[in-house]
C-alpha cells in the first residue's frame, strides 16, 4: 500500500478510486465498490447539482414526470438486485395488467400489436405475403455479419415487411434511431445470440417453452405457478416493466444517499492526466484529486474531451459514437377531456405514417399512481436520430406540434392542465454498425494505459438494466486490479 506523506499519519493510505459522473452507471460502480471493499476510498465527482443523470423524476402538481427512462424490465436481475441491496424492495411497482396492449399508428388509425398467433393472422399491419414469409423463419439458415443492423437481421429472418412494420418502430421507441443504422449485436445482443445458439428465433422460442415446461414439472405440487413475465415473441422483449414508487429518479437518489459524502455534486472535471502509476483529476475549482483507479461514467462525447491526448487513439473512436437529441413531453389532462380510453401501454409511429412524434406512452395506464385521481398522464417523445430538425425548433413550436398530433390521434382538443417539456440535446447514444468492435478497440487502448475504465449508456446498452450491469462490471474489474498480485 502507498504511504500518505505528512506527520501524524504513519499508517497505509487506502486505495483511492475516482468516478467521474453520477449517472446510474457511475453510481452503481461506486456503490458496488463501497459494499464490496469498505476500506476503499471512493469519490464520485458530478458536474450537475444532483445524482442520477438522465434518471430523474420530478413531481409536478401531483404528476410524476420522468425526464429520462420510465422503468426497467424484470427479464434480467441486475436492477432488481441493486434495488434489493439498497433496501428499496418495498418501493417497486410493476406495470398494470391493463397496460398490456400496445398500438401502432397505421394508415390513420391506432392498430393493436398482435399478441397471439390468431391475432397475428388477423392483423392489417402485415399483408399475406409478409405473414407467409414470417412462417418460413425456421427454414432460414444462420447468417449475417458481426456488424449486421437490426433491420438487416430481422429482414433476413422474418422478412422486410415484418422489419418495417414491427421492429423499426420498436427501435424508434428505444433509441430514437433508424433500425437500418443500428447494430444488432450492440442494441439487442440476446437476439443475435438466439440465432447462434438455436439456429433461429422460433427455434429459440420453442426451446424456451420446452425448458419452462420442464422446470414447472420439476417443481413440488402447488408451486407450478411463476411470476408473470409479460409477452415475448420471436423478436420482442419479455419481462414486466417496473419502476419505483417515486419514479426511476428515486433509484439515483437512493444511490446518492447511500454514498453520502463520497458523492460531490457541482464539481466539474476539466482535465485528467497520468502521473506515474496514479491518475490526477483536475476540477473546475482548481483542486487536483489523485486516484489509483479512474472511471469515466460520462457520455462518449464528454469522455473524448478529457481523454484526447491522454489515451492514444481513443478520441477518434469516441467520436464514432454519436448521440441523438430527443425531446420528452409530459402532459396531464382531466380524464374527461381525453376521449380515447387509453386502454393499453401507448403507441409508436412508424416513419412515413404522418405524425412526427416517435410515440406516446399512456403513463397513467401503465403506472396509475403517477397521475392524480381523475387525471391522465401522457409521455410523448419527438426528435431522435430520425428527426434531428426537432432540436432546431423553439420549444413552443414543438409543444404546438405535439398537441396537434395528439388531437389527431387521441381526439384531445383542450389544453393540458400540466405540461413539462424536457430537451436532451445529446440524449441517446446511437450504436452504428461496427459499434461493438469500436468498444473493443477503446478498451484495448485503455488497458495499455492501465487502471482506467469507461462506463455508461454509450457502450453496452441504453437501458437501466444495461447501465447497472456495466457499472457492476467496472467495479469488479477495479477490485480484481487492486486485489491482484503486486497490488499491495
Amino acid at each position: 500500500m502507498t504511504e500518505r506523506p505528512g506527520e501524524g499519519n504513519p499508517g497505509p493510505t487506502p486505495r483511492r478510486v475516482v468516478v467521474i459522473g453520477a449517472g446510474l452507471s457511475g453510481l452503481t460502480t461506486a456503490f458496488t465498490l463501497m459494499r464490496r471493499a469498505p476500506s476503499l476510498d471512493v469519490t464520485v465527482l458530478e458536474a450537475g447539482s444532483r445524482a442520477g443523470g438522465t434518471a430523474r423524476t420530478e413531481q409536478v402538481d401531483g404528476f410524476h414526470v420522468d425526464h429520462g427512462p420510465n422503468g426497467f424490465l424484470t427479464n434480467v436481475p441486475d436492477t432488481l438486485e441493486l434495488v434489493s441491496e439498497l433496501g428499496c424492495d418495498a418501493e417497486l411497482v410493476t406495470a398494470a395488467d391493463a397496460a398490456g396492449l400496445r398500438f401502432l399508428w397505421h394508415r390513420g388509425e391506432l392498430v393493436p400489436l398482435p399478441m397471439s398467433p390468431p391475432a397475428f393472422l388477423r392483423t392489417p399491419l402485415l399483408g399475406i405475403a409478409g405473414k407467409l414469409r414470417v412462417a418460413v423463419e425456421p427454414l432460414i439458415p444462420r447468417g449475417g455479419t458481426a456488424d449486421e443492423t437490426v433491420h438487416a437481421f430481422v429482414s433476413r429472418r422474418l422478412g422486410p415487411s415484418f422489419a418495417d412494420a414491427f421492429v423499426g418502430p420498436m427501435v424508434l421507441g428505444i433509441t430514437g434511431g433508424d433500425a437500418r443504422r443500428v447494430e444488432l449485436s450492440s442494441l439487442f445482443p440476446r437476439m443475435a445470440a438466439l440465432e447462434r445458439e438455436h439456429g433461429g428465433l422460433f427455434r429459440a422460442l420453442w426451446a424456451r417453452r420446452r425448458a419452462g415446461r420442464a422446470e414447472r414439472r420439476a417443481l413440488p405440487p402447488g408451486e407450478e405457478g411463476g411470476e408473470r413475465t409479460g409477452a415475448g415473441g420471436p423478436a420482442g422483449p419479455s419481462g414486466q416493466l417496473t419502476t419505483l414508487r417515486g419514479g426511476v429518479g428515486s433509484l439515483g437518489e437512493a444511490l446518492g444517499s447511500a454514498l453520502g459524502n463520497r458523492l460531490r455534486t457541482r464539481c466539474e472535471v476539466t482535465a485528467v492526466e497520468r502521473r506515474g502509476q496514479r491518475w490526477a483529476v483536475r476540477t473546475g475549482e482548481g483542486f487536483i484529486e489523485e486516484a489509483d483507479a479512474l472511471v469515466l461514467a460520462i457520455p462518449a462525447w464528454r469522455a473524448r474531451t478529457l481523454l484526447e491526448g491522454v489515451v492514444v487513439g481513443v478520441g477518434d473512436e469516441l467520436t464514432g459514437i454519436p448521440a441523438a437529441g430527443i425531446d420528452v413531453l409530459a402532459l396531464g389532462w382531466r380524464r374527461e377531456n381525453v376521449p380515447h380510453p387509453l386502454n393499453g401501454f401507448g403507441y409508436l409511429v412508424p416513419r412515413g405514417q404522418g405524425p412526427r412524434m416517435l410515440g406516446c406512452l399512456w403513463t397513467s395506464s401503465i403506472f396509475p399512481h403517477q397521475a392524480p385521481s381523475g387525471h391522465v398522464l401522457l409521455r410523448v417523445m419527438v426528435g431522435g436520430d430520425v428527426d434531428p430538425g426537432i432540436q432546431e425548433m423553439e420549444p413552443l413550436q414543438v409543444q404546438e406540434l405535439v398537441l396537434q398530433e395528439l388531437k389527431q390521434v387521441l381526439g384531445v382538443s383542450v389544453s393540458p392542465v400540466m405540461l413539462r417539456h424536457i430537451r436532451w440535446p445529446q440524449g441517446i447514444p446511437q450504436y452504428r454498425p461496427g459499434h461493438a468492435a469500436r468498444v473493443v478497440r477503446i478498451e484495448e487502448a485503455l488497458e495499455r494505459v492501465g487502471s482506467i475504465w469507461l462506463t455508461g449508456n454509450s457502450y453496452r446498452g441504453v437501458g437501466v438494466n444495461d447501465c447497472v450491469r456495466d457499472g457492476r462490471r467496472v467495479a469488479e474489474a477495479i477490485l480484481a486490479l487492486l486485489n491482484g498480485p503486486g497490488s499491495g
